[in-house]
């Protein structure tokens, strides 16, 4: 059910980490937590059934979310990822990163 767990200060930073929890865990395909634990509470079921609706959400394990990079100019990173991204579209409008954003611009 769980894919992975990440401890907190390796995968985050700034001033915002400290109100972290110390680990997140990523969750396989198919599993995430119930939603009254995502509000707070403790489900009465340790494992149930989903017989909600799905309205996207961000629990699964990061490095198995399928993403793709298109553009119409090569990429001087192999391997991008989100930070990269929001470096190169400010880089692309002429603004610079704020102190502390860790990606690079792809181009």
């Amino acid at each position: 059910m769980v894919a992975t767990v990440y401890r907190t200060r390796q995968i985050y930073h700034g001033a915002a980490v400290e109100s972290a929890p110390d680990l997140i865990v990523g969750w396989a395909n198919g599993y995430r937590a119930s939603w009254q634990t995502a509000l707070g509470a403790l489900a009465p079921a340790l494992i149930e059934d989903n017989v909600d609706e799905w309205r996207a959400d961000h629990c699964i394990a990061a490095e198995l979310v399928p993403a793709t990079f298109l553009s119409n100019r090569k990429s001087k990173i192999d391997k991008p990822w989100l930070g990269d991204l929001t470096v190169t579209l400010l880089h692309e409008f002429g603004v610079a990163p704020a102190e502390g954003m860790r990606g690079h611009s792809v181009f």
